[in-house]
């Protein structure tokens, strides 16, 4: 037995990046986003930092396919002809994202996001040489060098 959905009102501040609103049954859907996100400490930006994604392996990687299962045997009883919802508030939809009122028999979504955070050498050298001095007095393990615990530098 198929269900009418029925919602007082819906309010969306923002839909964007691959983002699905449906209002009403579909077959099927599908959403894609692919994002690089890049932040400087000092903003020193060319304008083609998302030129070539295929140089980062997060972009390429297969994704592994869900096959479906047997088929499910289900009983369901629903003693109301609808669902009833008073109201669907949403500040935002992003990267790939479905708000669906009704029902969708197949949905395939996928979201890749690299996030580079760039932090300007200098100061972040300043910020780790008291911590460097405590891994040299015996108090560290090494790991704020960058070096694994246990090794040796130049290994």
């Amino acid at each position: 037995m198929l269900r009418t959905s029925i919602v007082g009102g819906v309010r969306i501040i923002s839909s964007q990046i691959s983002s699905i609103v449906q209002f009403g049954d579909s077959c099927g859907m599908a959403a894609v986003s692919k994002v690089l996100a890049v932040q400087q400490e000092t903003p020193n930006f060319q304008g083609n930092e998302g030129e070539n994604l295929g140089a980062y392996p997060i972009y390429s990687l297969e994704l592994p396919v869900v096959t479906p299962s047997d088929e499910v045997l289900m009983n369901r009883r629903n003693p109301c002809p609808s669902i009833q919802v008073g109201a669907i508030s949403i500040y935002g939809l992003s990267a790939s994202t479905v708000l669906q009122i009704g029902s969708t028999r197949l949905i395939d979504l996928e979201n890749r996001t690299l996030h580079i955070r760039q932090y300007d050498t200098r100061e972040e050298a300043q910020q780790q040489e008291p911590y460097q001095e405590l891994a040299e007095a015996g108090g560290g393990t090494g790991v704020l060098t960058g070096e694994a615990p246990g090794s040796q530098a130049g290994t």
